[in-house]
């Protein structure tokens, strides 16, 4: 089955930019299937600089970095799998626009009803199941409702169904104020709520084999996880409190440092994971303490492919009581908050990145910063 994204209907330029060209390009075999999208993607006087690679890219050379050297970017958990899905986990609040009156049809532009009708032609001559939606997006206005009219009148001509969900905005549960990146992009929250119920769709009105347990599918099970692990992060900075954060710390695939600037402070800390808290520093790995200390010290060490350093030192503050002082870097960057209080800094080793980094101010009330 094909999923058409109907959005595009909308573009009327003869040509589209440079890196998209590149971007739909490149990747192809040399056949006549390339040569012949390449005929009408570019001006036909700069056809050239995009069949031979290196016109395009030998400038470049001066911004590579070691990453451009390495197998997956050096990050094979996502880009071996990946499936070409940007996930937004941006939350801007938006506007919603009512289009649900509009009923005059706009003309496609003729390069662009070309290609679409080429599309729903090769569907059919295959015999493949199409399904024409456009996703939702927040900034829709009349004129691109009119275009999507025109799109869904030539789909039905064919038989093929057509749903622009930006009519559906209260059956998928679309909150304004939370499920949209920007103007033309769901959040990850409102990725779930639009995913989920198209899925719903096409488990009533197609007959579609499920392919979770299929081992030759299992790249889209690697990629699913890869989202998962990628929205820890986004789930920590939710929490609004410091026994809250605690709470959600997670132990698999995560590396969590903690160091407080008065020992006392893990008081605050009802959480029994973390009631062993009595040190100014602690690392813990998979739940397994690897670095604790009361003392001034260095410590430096790589754990699953990650530099981690921590230094501290002991003062005596004004009352006359002993407070530490930390730095904490994970790789090049430096990551403490506050400098009275307790500093978590949270890393994801399966994306291999840092999910969060807070400080709980021990001067108001311990609330959060970031």
């Amino acid at each position: 089955m094909v999923i058409l994204e109907a959005y595009c209907v909308n573009m009327d330029a003869e040509y589209i930019d440079d890196s998209r060209i590149i971007k739909n390009t490149y990747g192809m075999k040399w056949s006549k299937n390339k040569l012949r999208a390449m005929s009408v993607s570019a001006p036909k006087e700069r056809q050239r600089e995009f069949l031979i690679g290196p016109l395009q890219y030998h400038g470049r050379y001066a911004e590579l970095k070691k990453e451009d050297y390495l197998t997956y970017q050096a990050n094979e958990r996502m880009y071996k799998y990946w499936k070409g899905f940007g996930n937004n986990m941006v939350v801007t609040p938006q506007t919603r626009n009512d289009i649900s009156g509009v009923s005059q049809e706009i003309d496609l532009s003729p390069k662009v009803e070309k290609y679409y009708k080429k599309i729903i032609k090769l569907t059919r001559r295959k015999n493949i199941p199409l399904l024409i939606v456009v996703s939702p997006y927040s900034r829709i206005n009349e004129q691109e409702q009119g275009r999507y009219l025109k799109a869904a009148e030539i789909a039905e001509k064919y038989g093929i169904s057509f749903i622009n969900f930006n009519l559906f905005y209260d059956e998928i549960g679309m909150d304004f104020n939370s499920d949209f990146a920007d103007g033309d992009h769901l959040s990850y929250l409102g990725n779930r709520k639009y995913t989920k119920y198209l899925g719903q769709y096409l488990k009533q009105n197609y007959e579609l084999p499920d392919r979770r347990e299929d081992k030759t599918y299992d790249s889209w099970n690697m990629n699913l996880k890869y989202y998962t692990k990628s929205l820890y992060g986004k789930e920590l900075q939710q929490c609004t409190d410091l026994n809250d954060y605690f709470e959600h710390i997670a132990t698999e695939d995560c590396i969590a440092i903690f160091t407080a600037s008065d020992v006392s402070m893990w008081r605050e800390i009802k959480n029994k994971t973390y009631s062993d808290l009595s040190c100014a520093t602690l690392v813990k790995s998979e739940d397994q303490v690897v670095y604790q200390s009361n003392e001034e010290d260095t410590w430096h060490s790589k754990i699953k492919g990650a530099d981690f350093a921590i230094s501290c030192s002991r003062q005596i503050d004004s009352a006359g009581s002993m407070k530490f002082q930390h730095t904490i870097n994970v790789g090049l960057s430096e990551y403490q908050k506050v400098s009275d209080g307790i500093n978590v800094v949270i890393f994801n080793a399966y994306t291999n990145e840092v999910a969060d980094a807070v400080g709980f101010d021990a001067a108001n009330g311990f609330s959060i910063v970031r």
